[in-house]
């Protein structure tokens, strides 16, 4: 049924990572002259997947129809899709009402999120089409790992933009913020008068409206996107004439644009005319212009007129490929179930924007501001976020994977369910700041400050702390593992059944913080300070404490194993309820200890000794603090 052509993709390619699959079928022999009824994918196929697709719903199909020209590209959307089948783990049946006719040496297209990719390999994928009428399906191969190429194009492509319901319906603007470089969207219904000729012009006149300061001087032919007849009225091409168009001429200072055509096809009743074109600089104000489309200018001159509206859009199964946004301004923007890829955002503010179900991919986020923004069910990955401000932010069920964030600021944020992957935190300060249910995971945090910050069921791993403070900040429920923190300053903080395990401490000062129900396992403390300390019900073994000093420091119900003091300095320090094991000093000062109810095993084992042991200091030292 299908030949070699057929194939299936993925963007990212990355092991393990959520991805976007497309799958391309191409017929031959038996399928043409039949409606599409099904499209079938099953990765089960291969036993060494291990993937998966079973969050795949409809909701997640970004786009779907038959490649007539071999382009590539969509030409005829297919509008039927009723549902996503899972008949069994591994495999999708994406079911259509059989409104989308086929034709032999066309291909099919289908691109869907919300996959899981398996781990680095080439798999076995097997892809049908109508699997009701006869079932002869093959095998594509499914590449992923590292040296993967995403499947993404080198050209800009904008698809699935669609304006809020307030917006007018013969034009639109993707993306709809003033000053920037957009793709139009201009939809025309035919008149009486134009029914029974053939096409031979469509313009688009910004002119109008003498407010109109941007311009579409640089649209050329080769930025039509698409371009043809609406048949039934939902607003996607169903007969493309992209065949016939002939040229794209501008006029009125770059403020009119005309589509030429060949004649070659007719206008009927009921008939709706769509063209799609890129390359559009946006005038530099939010506000609504007047704008008007006409098609068959020289014989039926029957103008409509619409308003292009900059901000409050929905984009919906957005796909952004190699985009910028320059000086662009996003207020009261929704983007649902979308993709931006090797997109670059600079000088742009975005303000009461939500995104749901969006991946960000290679993109780059530069003097930006984000203000009452809410991020849901989003995946950022290879994504560089500069000389930002995030204010009022919410971040839930959110991955973030090998980010960088640097000379940004972040206050008033929210981050619940999250994950944060070889990300880096470089020049940034973070205050007013809550994390609950989150995990970081080999992520460095350099040169930064974290103020009234709360942690709570928060997982660090593999995690580097460089030249950091922490101040008035809470730690609930938190383990920290396989973690380096250096230069790191924590002041005026709470930490609460909290576990550190293979922490590395260096050149750390803490002060003014109380530590309740702590582990602390297989730690190294290293020219570290303690000051105005309250240790309760902790717990630490296995550690090295080397070139630290404790001063004013309160431990109550705090068990000591098998740690070691090497050049410390232990000074006014309490011990309540207090269980020191195995403890080893070596050039280190002991002074005015108080010891109460104690368990003192393999160290200083009783008050008396405690005397004899500070006298022994006292005569030894001659004053350099070292026993």
């Amino acid at each position: 049924m299908q030949a070699d052509g057929s194939s299936i993709d993925t963007d990212p390619a990355d092991p393990n990572e959520t991805a976007t699959h497309k799958v391309v079928l191409e017929l031959t022999g038996n399928e043409g002259g039949n409606a599409l009824s099904d499209i079938y994918v099953n990765y089960s196929v291969d036993p060494a997947y291990n993937g998966s697709v079973a969050n795949v719903t409809k909701e997640d199909v970004l786009r779907v129809g038959v490649d007539v020209d071999e382009s590539g590209d969509i030409d005829q959307q297919a509008k039927d899709l009723k549902r996503v089948l899972h008949p069994h783990n591994g495999t999708l049946v994406f079911d259509f009402g059989g409104d989308t006719s086929l034709k032999d040496n066309e291909s099919v297209i289908v691109v869907f999120n919300n996959t899981t990719n398996p781990t680095t390999g080439e798999y076995n994928v097997s892809v049908d089409v109508n699997t009701g009428s006869k079932f002869d399906p093959v095998n594509t191969t499914l590449k992923v790992g590292p040296n993967v190429t995403d499947y993404e194009t080198n050209e800009t492509e904008v698809t699935g933009y669609e304006p809020a319901s307030d917006h007018d319906e013969i034009i639109d603007s993707a993306p709809p913020n003033p000053g920037q470089t957009a793709t139009h969207h201009v939809a025309i219904a035919t008149s009486s008068n134009e029914v029974g000729n053939s096409l031979s012009d469509i313009q688009v006149n910004y002119h109008a409206d003498g407010s109109f300061d941007g311009s579409v001087q640089d649209v050329g032919i080769e930025d039509v996107k698409k371009v043809g007849f609406d048949i039934d009225g939902d607003g996607d091409i169903d007969v493309s004439t992209m065949d016939d168009l002939k040229s794209v001429t501008t006029t009125n200072v770059g403020e009119t644009v005309t589509f030429d055509f060949g004649g070659n096809y007719g206008i009927k009743d009921d008939y709706g005319v769509i063209v799609v074109y890129s390359d559009v600089q946006n005038p530099t104000s939010p506000g609504n212009y007047t704008v008007q489309a006409d098609i068959n200018v020289q014989s039926t001159k029957n103008p409509r007129t619409g308003s292009l509206v900059l901000a409050n859009y929905t984009f919906r199964n957005l796909t952004l490929h190699n985009y910028t946004a320059l000086n662009a301004t996003y207020n009261n923007t929704t983007v649902l179930n979308s993709t931006w890829n090797n997109t670059t955002i600079v000088n742009s503010t975005f303000t009461n924007v939500t995104q749901n179900r969006t991946v960000w991919t290679n993109v780059t986020v530069q003097n930006a501001t984000l203000n009452n923004t809410t991020f849901y069910n989003t995946t950022w990955r290879n994504v560089s976020v500069v000389n930002e401000t995030w204010c009022n932010q919410t971040w839930q069920n959110v991955t973030v994977t090998n980010t960088t964030w640097a000379n940004g600021t972040a206050c008033n944020v929210t981050w619940t369910d999250s994950t944060l992957r070889n990300a880096t935190w470089n020049n940034t300060t973070i205050y007013n700041t809550s994390l609950v249910n989150v995990t970081w995971q080999n992520t460095s945090v350099v040169n930064s400050t974290l103020v009234n910050t709360t942690w709570n069921n928060t997982t660090v791993w593999n995690t580097t702390l460089n030249n950091t403070t922490v101040v008035n900040s809470t730690l609930v429920n938190t383990t920290w593992n396989n973690t380096t923190t250096t230069n790191v300053t924590v002041t005026n903080a709470t930490l609460t059944n909290v576990t550190f395990q293979n922490v590395t401490l260096s050149n750390v000062t803490i002060s003014n913080v109380t530590w309740t129900n702590v582990t602390i396992t297989n730690e190294t403390w290293e020219n570290t300070s303690v000051t105005n300390a309250t240790w309760s019900n902790a717990t630490l073994a296995n550690g090295t404490w080397e070139n630290t000093s404790f001063y004013e420091f309160d431990l109550t119900d705090t068990t000591f194993e098998n740690v070691t003091f090497d050049d410390s300095d232990v000074r006014d320090v309490t011990f309540e309820d207090t269980s020191l094991d195995e403890i080893a000093h070596d050039r280190s000062r002991l002074e005015n200890f108080t010891v109460d109810d104690e368990d003192l095993d393999d160290g200083v084992v009783d008050d008396e000794k405690i005397k004899k042991e500070k006298k022994y200091i006292k005569k030894t030292n001659n004053g350099d603090g070292n026993s």
